[in-house]
């Protein structure tokens, strides 16, 4: 101990260093009793160090007003820095004594074989690349067609598209559900196109990150005077509106929110409206609205100070023209909690995790599993976790995120963590005079944290024996067994297929539901069985899917890729029914005609076009044709897996049989126009449940999937 003191002495010696304590911040409003942390800050006049990170997170008040055009982006050999060394030994000395905080040094830097080894085991158990691209790949491709149709922009967020949950580890669905319909502004600019908007409203004792929503009608903000003369929108104030104490109409509830419905629940001031075991699975839907343009009060991140360059100018600009979300949560100290909506910046994170390097996403969902299954307080959360990564990187260097300190860069967070928790200020990474653990973390919840988080530092890879997720425990367990090893990595390995699969497989199954359910179920309705009115639909959705360049935010490139997905169904569908017009012309020329015209669309419907196009063959007596057809049809089908998308979704069939049905069955269906092209043996299958008891969903759908 005296040596690593005394070696640490000299370094300071033939460095001179300056230091520069953080200004204490003044925090507003009904938070301000709360102070954020306080760390000095030594640089080192060396370059070329690593530095891991050197404030907790409030940027100091001369650096808020610094403009973009001085904005540094600055790499790491322009940085002075302290040796790693000292640097983890300063800040745990904070924390603990002398001794321990040595000892803890040594073992977390000189321990380089175990890094490797951790790298490797968290990689093996499913978080890597190949996980995180197929997770991000399905979710966008989802939310694309799902916005297509729906009235809602549909956002995914979470785990689901981050990929931050092990092979096989079952996690939660989470999306934000934006209802375009209701704008927010921060201030109204000219006349309005549109009936109801709503504008921002801070209070000097509003808290950082909250705000109200004044209700608009065309250019009018509304108070209480108005209401005798707004008889039109009487139903509409007194569902979802109250007024302030300063007399305005301020929106308090999430317009036509199901808060009654049976299988959808919404916990007191959250946003998110749960769906339990959907499936097997959770799902949050956050109901928000939007004001497209970056808000005042959070202008301090637009123009923060950024020594490592992290994120860039570029993608500063970027994500700020996003705009932000409000979502339906009040502040916990506040009087007006009913009243008061939350800043969400979901968006932003979201592509900031996706600019995450290997090591970053690793980091952070180790973290989560760390949280789930040693920490396991309902005062820190996932997100409270991605918040301390993102200010670990904004202000460290990127040569710490390496494979071999893949475990000193979780404990640096961890450390972050501990300092947030001693003081009980953790910023909001976008609003840092926001204090995320405002009216959740008392003093009893603050020293058991702190005991954990220590003991959490000091167990050092032996915590892991603790982590269930990804057999991580077993890993660790066995780590001297080469057998034991190849097992486990054998069954990880299998776990990652199948995780890769279930992937792929979504990006299959939700095209082919959003065709039965919105396609479908509009265009069939809509033409009341006329079948030209129906071709006449599917083609208007034809060419608005071939028409449309971007659905929200997302690239032409991803816009084109998801919504591609859909063609083939509609494609199909097009030459069923136009082959069912051109069997039923008695001129020879024009069904001719049709019927080529349909084979056309039948090719385009890949494996279940030609399997209908089979049918039409048979239907019009061309059984030879039809024979080869089917012989050409199987060896594709043995190449190329395939499944019954209606009764994963429909729900009727068993778990067993689910899994085996995946790889054998391909989805066909007819509707009740196209029974002309369907043979008779068919038409018995689809027929033969009439007489015996199905439930009432199954009576009404409008089409029967076949099982080829």
């Amino acid at each position: 101990m005296e040596l690593l003191n005394e070696s640490m002495h000299r370094e300071n010696a033939e460095r001179p260093s300056r230091k520069r304590k953080l200004s204490d911040q003044t925090i507003e409003g009904l938070v301000a009793s709360a102070k954020a942390p306080r760390l000095t800050e030594q640089i080192s006049s060396t370059t070329g160090s690593t530095l891991l990170y050197c404030r907790s997170g409030i940027i100091p008040q001369a650096e808020v007003s610094q403009q973009p055009s001085v904005q540094s982006e600055r790499t790491t050999g322009d940085i002075p820095a302290l040796p790693l060394r000292q640097q983890l030994y300063e800040l745990l000395i904070q924390h603990f004594d002398e001794e321990t905080a040595g000892k803890l040094v040594s073992y977390l830097l000189e321990n380089e074989r175990s890094g490797i080894w951790f790298y490797d085991v968290v990689d093996i158990i499913g978080i890597n690349e190949k996980h995180r691209t197929a997770c991000r790949q399905e979710a966008i491709m989802s939310e694309i067609v799902i916005t297509f149709f729906e009235t809602h922009t549909v956002y995914k967020i979470g785990s689901s598209i981050e990929g931050t949950f092990a092979s096989g580890e079952k996690h939660d669905l989470d999306a934000i559900q934006c209802d375009e319909g209701y704008p927010v502004f921060e201030k109204i600019e000219g006349p309005a196109s549109y009936g109801i908007s709503f504008l921002i409203i801070r209070e000097l004792t509003t808290p950082d990150g909250y705000v109200k929503l004044q209700l608009v009608l065309n250019d009018m903000q509304c108070t209480s005077s108005y209401i005798p003369t707004m008889l039109a929108e009487k139903n509409f104030i007194d569902q979802y509106c109250k007024i302030d104490k300063c007399g305005r109409i301020v929106l308090h509830k999430i317009i036509n929110m199901p808060y009654d419905s049976h299988f959808m629940s919404m916990t007191e001031n959250k946003p998110a409206l749960k769906v339990k075991n959907f499936y097997g699975i959770s799902i949050d839907h956050n109901r928000a609205y939007r004001c497209t343009k970056w808000p005042t009060f959070a202008h301090e991140w637009i123009f923060r100070h950024r020594l490592f360059g992290w994120p860039t100018n570029s993608m500063v600009q970027q994500l700020s023209s996003l705009g932000f979300f409000v979502v339906k949560k009040g502040h916990p100290l506040s009087t007006e909690k009913d009243l008061l909506w939350r800043a969400s910046f979901s968006l932003q994170e979201r592509k900031l995790m996706f600019s995450l390097t290997d090591v970053q996403h690793k980091c952070y969902t180790v973290l989560k599993m760390f949280n789930r299954e040693i920490i396991k307080s309902n005062c820190i959360t996932s997100y409270h976790w991605k918040t301390c990564l993102f200010y670990m990187i904004e202000q460290n260097s990127g040569i710490i995120w390496t494979r071999k300190q893949l475990f000193v860069c979780i404990n640096s967070c961890i450390l972050l963590m501990l300092t947030w928790v001693k003081s009980e200020f953790c910023p909001n990474y976008f609003i840092p005079q926001d204090n995320l653990f405002a009216g959740t973390l008392d003093e009893s919840q603050k020293f058991e944290l702190e005991s954990k988080l220590k003991e959490l530092l000091q167990d050092g890879y032996n915590c892991l024996l603790n982590v269930k997720a990804g057999k991580m425990c077993d890993y660790y367990r066995t780590r001297e067994s080469f057998d034991d090893f190849e097992r486990l990595y054998s069954n990880s390995k299998c776990k990652l297929r199948t995780a890769l699969y279930d992937r792929w497989k979504d990006q299959v199954v939700i095209p082919l539901d959003i065709f039965n359910n919105c396609i479908l179920n509009q265009s069939y309705n809509h033409a009341n069985e006329n079948v030209l009115l129906f071709i006449q639909n599917l083609w208007s959705i034809l060419h608005r899917i071939i028409d449309t360049k971007t659905v929200t935010e997302h690239t032409t490139e991803e816009t084109k890729n998801a919504l591609s997905s859909l063609l083939p169904h509609i494609y199909t569908c097009l030459a069923s029914n136009i082959a069912v017009i051109a069997i039923q012309n008695t001129n020879s020329k024009v069904r001719d005609f049709l019927l080529f015209g349909s084979f056309a669309y039948f090719t385009k419907g890949t494996i279940s076009g030609r399997l209908k196009f089979i049918s039409v063959l048979y239907a019009i007596g061309l059984y030879e044709d039809c024979k080869w057809y089917i012989d050409q049809q199987e060896r594709d089908i043995k190449k190329t897996p395939s499944f019954c998308g209606c009764r994963i979704y429909n729900g009727y069939e068993s778990a067993d049989r689910k899994k085996t049905q995946y790889n054998v069955t391909t989805c066909v269906s007819f509707l009740s126009s196209e029974l002309p092209i369907t043979p008779d043996a068919l038409k018995y299958e689809m027929f033969k449940y009439f007489g015996i008891s199905v439930t009432k969903k199954r009576k009404s759908s409008h089409f029967i999937p076949m099982e080829i």
